[in-house]
């Protein structure tokens, strides 16, 4: 069966091209382990302006994504980078990047900085954190060779060599608290050898070694990367190379356990491409490698489009190779990341516009970004087309702003376009208006008592209403109906009562004026009898001027009158009892 299987591979792999087989080079691509938020992809393109490169965000796809998944093919373009990563890890909800040697620094070392794309509470995008900068980690050491940046989900991990007697030595170096840690590689690995292609990936708590030469490539594999560390020898620590420039030698160094290796051979089908880069994944105990099988003008499959084209292969055992899918008018390089909570792999790569131009001045020619997500379990293609690039926002994204402008334009209208009383307004008597600073805060106990009982409503556990998470995923829903809320339950209250909870605790309530010709009758009245309630009509205006416009209701605590625009319009007003004057002895 499994010489079958071989058989079906091989003439599957030779009808998609010709001997003029080529392979793309690969970008530097990650997609997130450990996501709590669901997995992200990060790589990075070709940029049309005159930043050489930008750095692509690939939100999560399933409904673990947070504040839900985002479209297939949609992608952002996170920061700007002068120079292309030579490798990039990702971490939950954030991307490592390593670089070449900085060399202006003329200190010896690859910088090595990141950045996070998290939810904004309000708005529900994805931002990108910090803002406008990048945080810097410790660096790597620039002698030899970076081969690899692996995301563990213990910290990312680098896999180097550097030139020895006999050929590379083989070097793994783990991020733990701000400090490069040395990771002892297997016994069988550690001698130098020549022209050896090292990667490394993520298998639950531990990591899969891979070493490919030619058609062969060699797999270690350690359930746990982080056993009980052992002291490093002083005398090693005092001769040791500083792992940065800002932290002396590891304290500690971990020695995995590393199980026996496993050789695997690739199918004569791509060994003429054996000396190629392969972009490879791991993924539910499977590699995946994407390997050039000619160009699409010659893959015989009708598309009509230009290019190189690649096929995925999965391993999975011994001589276990499956065909997993296709893909064709695949440009010089391409990214390929896996998206684990999804089981999908993703394609990415940029292709010269034709017959189009950027002008003489600019040097660029425009690019055409196109995207595949493919599953792996299938090879069915989820999508395929362009890249759809988010600017700041998306569809619901813009549904948000509008909202927002509506609701800043409102508040301008009506606190800047206010009509002239034509009837003066007048508290009942023994009323004194309530100051601001008691409006304020009877307002946020409503508030808040509104956004407790909503937060339960909704389904969301009470032990998480002060999460930074939680609100990110369920803060943009959670503060609209609470809103709507408020607005409801308040105007009943004080329809019908004058009070709410927070204005009963400060002492104050809601009252309707009467007018100037009322006032005389009303000054003989018996001044113990509470003023009514305002009445449903009245208390409806306030609430729906103070909840549905924000913006508004604060504007109003600094209005020269003392009251806010929505007790204007609603002739209403926010008072306090006077105390009545004590008699003079």
């Amino acid at each position: 069966m499994r010489l079958f299987s071989m058989i079906v591979l091989a003439v599957a792999l030779w009808s998609g091209g010709t001997c003029r087989a080529s392979q793309p080079a690969s970008l530097p691509a990650a997609g997130s382990v450990g996501a709590s938020s669901g997995s992200h992809g990060w790589t990075v393109i070709r940029a049309d302006s005159m930043v050489p490169w930008a750095l692509v965000h690939i939100p999560p796809r399933s409904a673990g994504g947070a504040g839900g998944s985002a479209e297939d093919g949609a992608s952002r373009i996170a920061a700007a980078l002068g120079s292309e990563p030579v490798a990039m890890a990702a971490i939950n909800d954030r991307v490592y990047m390593a670089f070449a040697e900085d060399t202006l620094g003329g200190n010896g070392m690859r910088r090595v900085l990141g950045v996070r794309s998290v939810r904004n509470p309000v708005s529900n995008l994805w931002q990108t954190e910090p803002p406008g900068r990048f945080d810097a980690f410790p660096s790597l050491p620039a002698e030899g060779k970076l081969h690899d940046l692996c995301g563990l989900n213990v910290g990312p991990l680098a896999v180097l060599t550097a030139p020895a007697p006999g050929g590379d030595a083989l070097t793994l170096k783990v991020l733990l608290d701000d400090r490069w840690i040395d990771v002892a590689p297997p016994a069988d690995a550690a001698s130098p050898r020549h022209d050896i292609r090292w990667s490394a990936f993520a298998s639950g708590e531990g990591c899969v070694l891979l070493g490919r030469r030619g058609g062969t490539i060699e797999m270690w594999r350690t359930s746990t990367v982080l056993p009980l560390p052992s002291p490093i020898d002083a005398a090693r620590v005092a001769t040791a190379h500083p792992v940065s420039t800002i932290d002396l030698a590891p304290i500690f160094n971990l020695s995995p356990e590393w199980q026996e290796r496993q050789i695997i051979s690739s199918p004569l089908a791509f060994q003429s491409e054996a000396g190629a880069d392969w972009p490879m994944v791991w993924h539910a105990d499977e590699l995946i490698c994407a390997i050039g099988v000619g160009t699409a003008v010659d893959s015989g499959v009708g598309s009509g489009a230009s290019g190189q084209s690649v096929r995925f292969v999965a391993w999975r055992g011994p001589d276990e190779w499956r065909d997993v899918a296709q893909i064709d008018g695949v440009g010089e390089r391409i990214a390929v990341l896996p998206l684990h909570d999804c089981g999908r792999i993703v394609a990415l790569w940029t292709t010269p516009k034709s017959g189009e131009t950027s002008g003489l001045m600019s040097g660029r020619v425009p690019l055409e970004r196109s995207i595949r997500e493919i599953s792996m379990a299938t090879g069915r293609t989820m999508y395929g087309g362009s890249l759809k690039l988010a600017g700041p926002v998306s569809a619901s994204d813009y549904r948000f702003v509008m909202l927002s402008l509506l609701m800043v334009s409102a508040t301008v209208l009506l606190f800047v376009l206010r009509p002239e009383d034509t009837i003066a307004f007048q508290l009942p008597t023994g009323l004194a208006l309530a100051q601001p600073a008691r409006r304020m805060l009877a307002t946020i106990i409503d508030f808040v008592i509104v956004i407790l009982i909503v937060w339960q409503a909704t389904g969301h556990p009470a032990s998480e209403i002060g999460s930074m998470e939680a609100w990110r995923e369920h803060g943009t829903s959670v503060f609209f109906v609470a809103l709507a809320a408020a607005c409801i339950v308040n105007t009943l209250l004080e329809g019908l009562t004058g009070f709410t909870l927070g204005k009963r605790l400060l002492g104050c309530r809601v009252v309707g004026g009467i007018s100037s010709v009322e006032g005389p009758a009303n000054a003989d009245a018996d001044q113990t009898e509470a003023p009514p309630p305002p009445g449903l009509g009245r208390a409806l205006i306030r609430n729906a001027v103070k909840w549905g416009l924000p913006p508004l209701a604060v504007l109003g605590l600094i209005d020269p009158e003392g009251r806010g625009r929505g007790d204007q319009l609603a002739r209403t007003a926010v008072a306090v009892a006077i105390p009545p004057d004590e008699p003079v002895d």
